[in-house]
């Protein structure tokens, strides 16, 4: 079972994450790139809300390849260029995670200006001895 580490003695959390995690020896693990507000065909919004929605259900795709869900989540790391965009990305995130991994925001920017948001998450399940095809 994934341990969620938020010890008394440390200042709580700022939102809805953990200060930190434990993921079980004999856990499958997925680590995402870098993953986009992209539609399959590769376009892109400029509204950085649809974005933000659009790497979640991408990373729920990703994550379903792999057997897992965005609840496997353990750690997410989220590069925004707009540090107005933070609370809207808060919200956003907590519609889609029900839980609380270890969580980090940085502001910096990426590569394509286009590009409002990217995330990438590190997910773990106890795999139960099961198989993940190649």
């Amino acid at each position: 079972m994934i341990k969620r580490l938020n010890p008394t003695m440390v200042a709580p959390t700022a939102s809805a994450y953990s200060h930190g995690v434990v993921i079980p020896a004999g856990s499958d693990v997925i680590l995402t790139s870098g993953t986009l507000g992209l539609q399959p065909d590769g376009s892109l919004s400029p509204d950085f809300e649809t974005q933000c929605h659009l790497v979640w259900a991408n990373t729920s795709k990703i994550l379903n390849e792999g057997g897992m869900e965005l609840s496997d989540i353990v750690k997410v790391t989220t590069f925004l260029p707009n540090r107005d965009d933070a609370a809207a990305y808060r919200r956003i995130r907590d519609e889609y995670l029900s839980h609380e991994p270890a969580s980090t925001v940085i502001i910096t920017d990426l590569i394509n200006p286009e590009w409002l948001i990217e995330t990438e998450v590190v997910a773990a399940k106890q795999s139960g001895g099961r198989v993940i095809p190649a």
